[in-house]
């Protein structure tokens, strides 16, 4: 293997490992609609506990979020002169349209 061939093998593997970590923050960030909206819903005696699994369904996301940051730090470094081209515009093509939920609060979905 060509040392181009390893550099494009690694930035085609940065790239995989960017969009992976962007459709589990956006799984994240769904769970946590629905984690609020069964807290708004919740009837009194449900509150805390679905208060408290928005809460966790906020940490979950936080995370997630912090794991994508990450990754499309690495992106940029790894492929701001690649075959790819700009890191930012790959970034930014994997965007996903948001629309809401029917009877949501949640843009997300």
């Amino acid at each position: 293997m060509t040392r181009r061939d390893r550099s494009r093998a690694l930035q085609s593997e940065v790239v995989d490992a960017a969009i992976d970590a962007y459709v589990h923050w956006r799984d994240a960030c769904a769970d946590t609609c629905e984690a609020y909206d069964g807290w708004s819903s919740a009837n009194r005696a449900d509150r805390t506990l679905a208060a408290s699994a928005y809460w966790a369904a906020l940490d979950r996301e936080e995370t997630a979020a912090n794991g994508y940051a990450i990754a499309m730090r690495r992106l940029k470094a790894e492929c701001k002169d690649g075959p790819f081209g700009d890191p930012c515009r790959v970034a930014n093509g994997t965007r996903g349209g948001r629309q809401r939920k029917e009877g949501s609060n949640c843009a997300l979905r």
